[in-house]
């Protein structure tokens, strides 16, 4: 059985997420976010 707290926690995070910014607030950043940012600009060709 998960205990009351580990229900409760992602909940209430998701709840005042979807408040501040709707949908977008509940979507996935892990995939948006994937791995250290590039340190060299990139030119035209690499965008």
């Amino acid at each position: 059985m998960i205990g009351n707290k580990r229900v409760q926690s992602p909940s209430k995070r998701w709840r005042d997420a979807y408040r501040k910014r709707g949908i977008a607030g509940l979507q996935d950043n892990c995939k948006d976010n994937s791995g250290r940012p590039s340190e060299k600009k990139l030119s035209a060709e690499e965008n």
